[in-house]
């Protein structure tokens, strides 16, 4: 279990972080010293964000040169085939309205006390209530944040079906590439 331990610019905030998870938030019986409402929950979303994995932003991989036997070409193009069909019936179904693709969503507490914003199911940033959150105790406060913040921080993204298939199509079909 890797745990990262990130500390704001002040010193208000403390968050630990292990597996994708807040394990702790520490905040100063002082904060209201230091900070504002707003500036508190910028410093806690900065901590957390600091404290995640960055986004894979790897180089391609380099595409090998390849051929395809005569014997395999029949069962590649049906792949091909299944895999483009595959496609078509999700753009139907995005032109058509049906295909749910919002990237961001928001978590909330009961009492709107804390909202938490994931976009693409990663951790973005929160938003603490300014008049509930100047006369709230510091339990109370911590407590409620850790309760609005989901686990993991960074959620799979849900997959659509018929991209599935497509994927999977065209997987067989690579499997019929042979390097050169």
């Amino acid at each position: 279990m890797q745990e990262t331990v990130i500390t704001d610019e002040s010193g208000v905030i403390t968050i630990t972080v292990a597996d994708l998870e807040v394990v702790s938030l520490r905040i100063s019986a002082s904060w209201r010293d230091h900070l504002n409402p707003r500036e508190l929950a910028e410093a806690i979303s900065a901590a957390i964000r600091q404290a995640l994995p960055p986004r894979g932003q790897e180089a391609p991989p380099a595409v090998p040169e390849v051929h395809l036997p005569l014997s395999s070409i029949p069962a590649y193009l049906a792949e091909m085939r299944e895999g483009r069909a595959a496609m078509r019936r999700y753009l139907a179904r995005l032109r058509a309205g049906e295909v749910d693709h919002r990237r961001a969503e928001v978590l909330s507490t009961p009492r709107d006390r804390v909202e938490v914003f994931l976009v693409g199911g990663r951790f973005h940033s929160l938003q603490i209530n300014p008049e509930w959150a100047e006369k709230a105790a510091l339990q109370s406060l911590s407590d409620e944040i850790l309760d609005a913040l989901p686990n993991p921080l960074v959620r799979p993204a849900q997959e659509d079906p018929d991209i599935a298939a497509a994927q999977r199509h065209y997987a067989a079909a690579r499997r019929h590439l042979i390097e050169k």
